[in-house]
């Protein structure tokens, strides 16, 4: 309780609380908030209260795998703020992250998916994406590799995403996947790559996506 008072009494906490969080944040750009959280309970409060300070958020294949590291704590920590989130599956598959992922849909603004070799995961992104506004869906390269050597492959469909409701989203990234159920209207920046079209009515789904948007 002593070492507490004197805590309250460092001149850095007599700072506004304003002023503390601003430069919480201005740390949290170029580094992990954590160590904010270790220096008193005063610090902690205040960095914990903050969700802007938990995001942009990285998943790698590890990061998947564990459902303590630090960018599954990151998404419940920035809950009710926008955020973003790159996921590099690269072979991982857990449905946690996923279902985690699934239950902050509305808050998202950017999303980056890569190194996908199922679609059973991103099937849970079923919830409307107000917000989201750059999205970019990416597959493994054995998932290149198996189509190409003319073995079993992955899906090139792409499953509805986001209860088909993405109003915000103005640049769209895929590789591989040539059907959409999603309209995807209203973009101004299409990225495609590693497409493989058999015959003209394959094109049938790019079609409509340019369509929607005339912008491009």
């Amino acid at each position: 309780r002593v070492q507490r008072l004197r805590n309250i009494q460092a001149p850095a906490n007599i700072l506004p609380p304003e002023i503390l969080l601003a430069i919480f944040e201005d740390v949290a750009k170029t580094r992990s908030p954590v160590p904010l959280t270790h220096v008193c309970q005063y610090w902690r409060e205040l960095a914990l209260r903050d969700p802007s300070m938990w995001t942009p958020i990285d998943f790698s294949p590890v990061d998947i795998l564990d459902g303590s590291s630090f960018p599954y704590e990151s998404l419940n920590r920035s809950a009710g703020a926008p955020c973003q989130v790159a996921i590099d599956c690269n072979g991982a598959s857990d449905g946690k992250v996923w279902k985690t992922l699934a239950t902050r849909c509305h808050d998202i603004t950017r999303l980056q998916i890569g190194g996908i070799e199922e679609l059973r995961g991103i099937q849970h992104l079923d919830s409307q994406a107000p917000l989201l506004e750059s999205l970019s869906i990416g597959v493994a390269f054995v998932a290149l590799d198996a189509r190409d050597d003319g073995g079993p492959i992955l899906s090139e469909s792409l499953p509805l995403l986001f209860a088909g409701y993405t109003p915000s989203l103005r640049e769209l990234t895929v590789h591989y996947f040539t059907g959409f159920v999603n309209r995807f209207a209203g973009l101004t920046a299409l990225h495609i790559s590693h497409q493989s079209y058999n015959s003209p009515s394959d094109l049938s789904h790019l079609f409509s996506v340019l369509e929607a948007s005339p912008k491009l």
